[in-house]
């Protein structure tokens, strides 16, 4: 049986109730939102349930999960799975359990979501991996023709045809620059790795009578004479 206590919230279903008062015989008096205080006697008890963290009609009662605004840059959102279990989800979908508890001082700076204004902040999922045996154009004018591999298109037999006579020459130049080209997607190129210029200055430095050249970017110490006497520029990876 449920124990009733003035001053205590209970609902009744969907009904709120506040207990005004307990007659002698037991009888509660339990006072509705409109000011209707109803006689519940000590068998009615057990439809009650008590609202301990009720604090007034207006009190709604936490639902979980909630999902609330992050704080952090590399975090999406954070979720509250129950009052005491609270996760952070990274931009990525991983999650991390928080070690601390969840007080009213967490909302600060942070905005209460739907659950898809917060799936909705983490970044574009994976897509499924294509199919290495699907044929894919090639578009690059400088590629160059592989035997038995690459197919083109045929004006003649409208059909593509396996590269036979053309190979190793560039498409763009060949006789098929005027054809469509294909290949499997598993055997399309490598895409080139960028590539960067830097220069490095040049030095001529002198020990005693000896004179010999260096490459360096700051000036060489610890020589009797130092002259710079022009720069390398290199192309490099990166």
């Amino acid at each position: 049986m449920t124990e009733v206590k003035v001053g205590e919230w209970y609902a009744d279903g969907s009904l709120r109730l506040f207990c005004a008062g307990i007659k002698t015989c037991g009888t509660a008096l339990m006072e509705s939102r409109i000011g209707i205080v109803q006689n519940y006697s000590k068998t009615a008890f057990d439809n009650l349930e008590h609202l301990p963290d009720c604090t007034g009609w207006d009190w709604q009662e936490e639902t979980f999960p909630q999902y609330w605004s992050a704080t952090q840059i590399d975090y999406a959102f954070v979720r509250r799975d129950s009052e005491t279990i609270t996760h952070g989800v990274q931009k990525n979908g991983n999650e991390v359990c928080w070690e601390t508890a969840w007080t009213e001082s967490c909302e600060f700076l942070r905005t209460l979501l739907t659950e898809a204004e917060a799936l909705a902040l983490l970044d574009p999922k994976p897509q499924p991996a294509k199919d290495p045996e699907e044929w894919v154009e090639i578009t690059d004018q400088e590629h160059v023709l592989r035997r038995g591999v690459d197919h083109y298109l045929s004006e003649i037999l409208v059909e593509w045809t396996p590269v036979c006579e053309s190979d190793g020459e560039t498409w763009g130049k060949s006789r098929l620059s005027r054809f469509r080209v294909r290949c499997r997607r598993k055997d399309l190129p490598a895409k080139p790795k960028p590539r960067r210029t830097v220069t490095v200055p040049k030095w001529l430095v002198r020990i005693g009578s000896l004179w010999k050249t260096h490459e360096n970017t700051d000036m060489p110490q610890g020589f009797d004479e130092v002259h710079r006497v022009g720069e390398t520029t290199y192309e490099i990876e990166g």
